[in-house]
């Protein structure tokens, strides 16, 4: 399950995005969405006195099929994938993985002849099947899709059939979403929907049968879920993507481009209209549509320029983020395009992030991605992510109402907010949103600018040579000096941000263990409604996670009021 890209939007404005974000653009596999677009350690969490084991991805809300099945449908996959071109190392293999909600990458034993894939032994003993950057396997040009791709082929049809121009079809997407990324997602839609409404005739039909019926990302939660999300962006987000994809159905002519393509691939394909494969009114409909928007949108990687593209095999990578010395050290991860590289044929090549042992899953880390695009555009929570940063609600940070004028004068100096205005009275949330790690770090430069400035007030001395350096309005490195980097303004900072988040934790209105164990109920009913309801719950879970992290950054423990002393109870993290 992945959506790759080098760069993945952070919704919230979080903190440094990747995926969508590996370089800021799947140049790894997506990053936080600002707004317009709309990954995991399965490790033990105590709880209180109780020990769980919280579930990376949500299986899905389907009855899973017989193991049989699956090995059928991964026998038929691997053996169109190899007809068709594509190349496998003899050390991977494609599996079932029931807790990751699908498919995911195997390590065996055994060498490709080309030296990728030779036993090395590693700490302890163990033996690696797989070594950092070898090569996994190659996706040949003939069955990756892009926007482009699609479109030309649309022309191509439209041209053969005297139909609808493909001019319209662009005119129609561009007008009716404003994301480049979420109109690629559509142009592949209706490439799936084509291909599925074809049945057994479709070329893709091992294909089909290896993708998930159900993602349940963002906009697929009901109002329910949303308001266990306590997250009024998200929320907003999730009704705002539902409502721009049915009007683009029901309204502007998507499903007419949609039902007018599938009628000309089925013909394309020697398939009379009459035939019963081409009448697949399940693949033509709007639930049809969301659910193959949702999939382009979790499986396809952005690459260079931004670029979409829908690469089998490489689109059943899971996620676990790689814990190596570069993050460790608090830098960007490597880059997604590093282990991932369009070739000079378009074919795209998939290398190994990490040494891998036999036996075991292979994973990739989809770069700096927050929790609220895995949830928002991939429809999963991790359980390990340190990318992510837990949200601090504005109305408890610092107002710059709070601040003395002179103060005030200074941020709107600054840039950092809005001069006041009747319509407009100057906020905190002209900074932007404050985003904190479980470290206790902020990354937004604009953010922690402001936040500097407002413990001016409680330095008697260094605010006054704040405020003489600003009437030197241009010496701008005199009062970055005075006002934002003065001596002790990290420490300042930094206990402000811990204070935060302790506040946020202690003022939930659930505690962790009581989110715990809903969660696990969740869990345990396989409905779609409680599939989303336990990401939701998830999603809460690790956001406190991260608040007490944050809260504790220092050793100390975190003590909440009486009626929450509960809350102070620190998970193993």
């Amino acid at each position: 399950m992945a959506q790759r890209s080098g760069t993945k939007k952070k919704p919230r404005q979080r903190a440094s995005p990747t995926k969508q974000s590996a370089d800021n653009n799947k140049s790894s596999r997506s990053s936080k969405p600002s707004a317009t677009v709309l990954s995991l350690l399965s490790i033990p969490v105590a709880i209180l006195v109780v020990s769980l084991k919280i579930k990376e991805y949500l299986p899905s809300p389907s009855k899973p099929n017989a193991p049989e099945h699956h090995n059928n449908d991964i026998s038929d996959f691997l053996a169109w994938f190899k007809d068709r071109g594509g190349s496998i190392s003899s050390s991977v293999t494609l599996s079932h993985f029931p807790d990751f909600g699908g498919y995911g990458m195997l390590a065996i034993g055994g060498d490709d002849g080309a030296g990728n894939g030779g036993d090395i032994v590693v700490s302890g003993g163990r033996q690696n099947v797989i070594s950092k950057s070898d090569e996994l396997f190659t996706v040949p040009r003939s069955i990756i899709v892009s926007a482009r791709s699609v479109i030309d082929r649309f022309a191509s049809l439209s041209r053969q059939n005297n139909s609808i121009a493909s001019g319209d079809m662009e005119r129609i997407v561009s007008l009716s979403f404003q994301s480049p990324l979420v109109q690629q997602d559509v142009y592949l839609s209706l490439h799936l929907m084509a291909e599925c409404s074809l049945g057994t005739a479709s070329k893709l039909l091992p294909y089909l049968r290896m993708l998930p019926t159900d993602v349940p990302r963002l906009d697929t939660f009901d109002e329910e879920a949303l308001e266990v999300l306590r997250d009024d962006y998200l929320a907003t987000l999730a009704r705002q993507s539902r409502e721009e994809l049915s009007t683009a159905w029901h309204k502007n002519g998507v499903k007419d481009i949609a039902l007018q393509m599938a009628r000309m691939v089925a013909i394309d394909s020697g398939l009379s209209l009459e035939d019963e494969a081409v009448s697949r009114d399940d693949c033509l409909t709007f639930e049809s549509f969301h659910r193959f928007v949702a999939i382009a949108s979790s499986r396809a990687m952005i690459l260079e320029g931004g670029t979409k593209y829908l690469a089998p095999l490489a689109d059943m990578m899971n996620y676990m983020p790689r814990y190596d010395n570069n993050r460790a050290a608090g830098g960007t991860n490597e880059s997604f395009l590093t282990y991932h590289s369009r070739n000079s044929d378009g074919s795209i090549t998939v290398r190994a992030d990490r040494n891998v042992v036999a036996g075991n899953q292979i994973f990739e880390d989809y770069g700096e991605t927050d929790n609220s695009l895995f949830l928002e555009a991939f429809g999963f929570v991790p359980n390990a992510n340190p990318s992510h940063c837990a949200v601090i609600p504005p109305e408890i940070i610092p107002q710059p109402s709070s601040l003395p004028v002179e103060l005030l004068d200074v941020l709107i100096e600054q840039g950092i907010v809005i001069s006041s205005s009747p319509d407009h009275p100057p906020s905190a949330s002209d900074a932007g949103t404050l985003c904190i790690s479980a470290e206790g770090v902020v990354t937004d430069e604009r953010m922690r600018t402001y936040l500097a400035t407002t413990q001016l007030d409680e330095k008697e001395g260094q605010k006054q040579k704040c405020i003489n350096a600003c009437r030197r309005r241009k010496e701008t490195e005199l009062i970055t000096r005075q006002c934002t980097a003065y001596p002790g303004h990290r420490e300042a900072v930094e206990t402000l941000i811990r204070n935060l988040a302790r506040q946020t934790y202690c003022e939930a209105s659930t505690t962790i263990g009581e989110d715990t164990a809903l969660l696990q109920q969740r869990q345990l009913d396989d409905s779609r409604q409680d599939s989303s309801m336990a990401l939701a719950v998830k999603f809460l879970v690790e956001e406190k996670r991260t608040l007490l992290s944050a809260a504790e950054a220092t050793g100390k423990p975190v003590v909440c009021s009486s009626e929450h002393d509960n809350r102070a109870t620190n998970p193993e993290l």
